[in-house]
């Protein structure tokens, strides 16, 4: 027990003292560990916290829209199968680079209002897409059917997909898809386009 207490202090002072901070104020370095600790217990008295905000419905809806897009698309399945879109894709990850590629995950949920057989059917479904600068991985599942797809993404401003399209009760009209849709959302929703070094 006495061995384990010796390596935890070891490795405790082993910490303190490699920390070495830089003061904004007198921009000197701090290293051994009394001065800080002095430095340490000087920042937590100038510490400022801060305000609470108050809570507003405009702040909710506009965090909520603030990486959302109102999403308009058609879609062709093959099997006479024409496909208007509607819905609400949303931007859940974003990384993004100056000098290499652009990365996001976005998930959306929306109707598809079909006509299938000269008959009106609208069918809800949820899709997740990654990007890759230009190229798009999708998975769509719908009640009807589900569909992986692969395509191109154009800075999230408009999407060209191309996949197959697996129907869960009516096998006759599994078929290749083609999609085109445009997302209408604010600036946080679209990828920045780098321009110049």
């Amino acid at each position: 027990m006495k061995k384990y207490l010796l390596i935890l202090g070891v490795l405790c002072t082993t910490i303190v003292l490699s920390q070495v901070r830089t003061d904004s104020t007198n921009q000197k370095k701090v290293t051994d560990s009394v001065s800080f600790l002095n430095y340490q217990a000087n920042m937590a008295t100038h510490v400022i916290y801060p305000q609470k905000k108050s809570f507003s419905w405009y702040n909710v809806w506009r965090d909520l829209s603030d990486k959302s897009a109102l999403s308009l698309g058609y879609l062709y399945t093959g099997k006479n199968v024409h496909a208007g879109y509607i819905g609400v894709d949303r931007k859940l990850i974003a990384i993004e680079r100056r000098y290499s590629a652009n990365q996001n995950i976005i998930a959306g949920a929306g109707v598809y209002l079909s006509v299938i057989n000269e008959k009106f059917i609208p069918i809800p479904a949820i899709h997740f897409n990654g990007t890759w600068e230009i190229l798009l991985l999708d998975f769509t599942a719908s009640t009807k059917y589900i569909q992986p797809s692969v395509g191109l993404n154009f800075l999230n401003i408009a999407t060209l997909k191309f996949g197959y399209s697996s129907w869960y009760n009516d096998s006759r009209r599994n078929s290749f898809a083609v999609g085109l849709c445009f997302n209408i959302g604010r600036d946080n929703f679209y990828t920045n386009l780098p321009i110049g070094w």
